[in-house]
């Protein structure tokens, strides 16, 4: 198997990986309430607890498997590793026994949750940064699937009804079972067809800020020098090592006959060839590249303040926060809502969820397209804006609305089709531009933290809306509030957002144009200097005579 059909069924596997888990949260949360409801007479306050359990271990499994996988560049076997805890979790699901074994269930699968990171952070090293945002929406698309796939599936495991042993398959213990046999499925993918993605090389142009713009043929860098804690890696497909880029190495002739100036004509030469993003508007992101390798860069509590507690990275994290705070809330009660207000069962939630999930593979698909026409940081706003007009209207309508009257379905329907519309634009852009702004030599840890951030906002999301369900003003005032916060903070910090792409040019050409301007000696700057010299030592002659 080639190159080419490695990675392709590589994407492959990711895709399946995030279908499974779509389909995971799509078969067990319509039943999830009914379940601890009816079956283990739990209160309302203790769905949000399982809810948010998914993802209290997967707050600590982010980092720490997005870290190992930035160390090792194993992500098959951390992959592998992963499947394990989904695969014992939904069997414990299954069983049930209690609502806290229950709850002890999503605590072992959201373990498995924590490989996102590290695949995240192999697509983002695979990938150059003008591709990434198509790239994550495509790949993220499949999760959608799996969200829209699974209530169809939820409609057949809820005519279960037979047993194993001593165990019930019934409606409500089916999806714990079904999972566990998706999941074992899964291993088998990526044992077959799941390879560790190669890395695109990173370059290092060694430059200072009292470079002479004349020299190399009166070209100069569009990068300038920066401390090495803003160091940003450069993904390219020409460079295959750093001896290839010493900048102690001493210059050589070319086949042309040519002197070759240096590191700094090579990294301008690249840089022209493939492009790159520059931040032109904040300078602390106008990063030069460092060829260090991801296993040797040491995690110090200086490196992490300096890369991760930077203005622009703390707010995408606050964005990813709130993003998942209010959809894991609004995901909460809008089944006890449904219940109350239109006496819903499972089969119309399965439906609901169904249609939501349609909608939002278009709005993936949209952003696929838009991600070529407007930047990242445009399209975050867009979602902000979209899920503020959606909240205020949900804050004005629900707390006032009375049970089956005519305008209670409508107005539902429009409060979650502005949620699903705004929810991609700030997922898949926010990782997209994350990503985008810090390090590639660490950024299965990078994503690790932002994950982190997300499994807060599903922690605490479920356990808000949960304890608040007869005071909708307070519950959904506090996340119009956070949302109004996270865009004036975008606002502010929009301008230090802006990504820029320097055009390619083609390889051919570039070194044809750069062979013709190159100076005979090694340094236009040498030349200049030695003709100074040559002035300074006749005029001092003719003084002389």
């Amino acid at each position: 198997m080639n190159a080419k059909w490695k990675k392709r069924t590589t994407y492959i596997t990711i895709c399946t990986f995030w279908f499974f888990g779509g389909v995971e949260y799509a078969v067990i949360l319509p039943t999830l309430w009914l379940y601890i409801h009816e079956r283990y007479n739990a209160e309302q306050y203790f769905l949000g607890m399982i809810l948010s359990a998914f993802s209290v271990t997967g707050l600590f499994a982010g980092p720490i498997m997005g870290r190992w996988g930035d160390k090792t560049r194993q992500t098959k076997l951390l992959l592998l590793f992963s499947n394990l805890w989904e695969i014992g979790g939904n069997i414990m699901y299954f069983l049930g026994i209690s609502k806290w074994f229950l709850l002890g269930s999503r605590l072992v699968a959201g373990v498995g949750t924590g490989v996102g990171a590290a695949i995240i952070a192999d697509v983002s090293r695979a990938t150059h940064i003008e591709e990434r945002t198509s790239v994550l929406a495509t790949l993220m698309i499949a999760r959608q699937v799996g969200l829209v796939v699974g209530p169809g599936l939820n409609l057949f495991l809820r005519k279960s009804n037979f047993t194993i042993g001593p165990y019930v398959v019934d409606a409500y213990t089916a999806p714990g079972l079904f999972m566990a046999v998706l999941w074992t499925v899964m291993q088998i993918v990526v044992l077959l067809f799941y390879h560790n993605l190669p890395e695109l090389p990173a370059i290092k142009p060694k430059i200072t800020t009292n470079t002479d713009p004349q020299m190399n043929g009166g070209s100069s860098s569009s990068y300038e020098s920066r401390p090495t804690s803003n160091l940003h890696s450069v993904p390219d497909s020409g460079i295959h090592s750093e001896s290839s880029l010493n900048t102690d190495r001493p210059r050589s002739i070319s086949p042309s006959g040519l002197v070759d100036p240096g590191p700094i004509y090579e990294s301008e030469q690249l840089l022209r060839e493939h492009g790159e993003y520059v931040n032109s508007d904040n300078p602390q992101n106008q990063y030069i590249v460092e060829v260090k390798s991801a296993t040797n860069q040491k995690l110090t509590w200086s490196y992490i303040r300096q890369e991760f507690l930077r203005e622009e990275v703390v707010l995408l994290l606050f964005v990813s926060f709130v993003s998942m705070f209010m959809q894991t809330g609004l995901e909460t009660f809008v089944t006890p809502l449904t219940k109350s207000l239109l006496n819903w069962g499972e089969f119309e939630n399965s439906i609901m969820y169904c249609l939501a999930g349609v909608e939002v593979i278009s709005v993936f698909i949209l952003v696929h397209f838009l991600s070529k026409r407007l930047q990242d940081r445009t399209m975050i706003l867009i979602g902000c804006l979209v899920e503020i007009a959606c909240i205020a209207f949900m804050t004005y309508y629900l707390p006032i609305a009375k049970p089956e009257t005519p305008l209670i379905l409508p107005a539902l329907i429009l409060g979650i089709f502005l949620d699903v519309f705004g929810l991609p634009f700030m997922a898949v852009c926010g990782i997209s531009l994350y990503s985008k702004i810090t390090r590639l030599e660490t950024q299965g840890f990078g994503h690790g933290l932002r994950r982190t951030m997300l499994g807060l906002g599903t922690i605490l999301g479920p356990l808000w809306s949960g304890a608040l369900l007869s005071r909708m003003y307070v519950m959904l005032g506090v996340v119009l509030g956070l949302l109004v916060l996270a865009t004036v903070m975008l606002l502010l910090s929009f301008r230090w957002l802006k990504v820029e792409r320097t055009s390619p040019v083609h390889t051919q050409s570039v070194q044809e144009t750069e062979q013709e301007k190159a100076p005979l000696l090694p340094d236009a700057g040498l030349q200049n200097t030695m003709n100074s010299t040559y002035d300074t030592v006749h005029g001092t002659s003719s003084t002389m005579s």
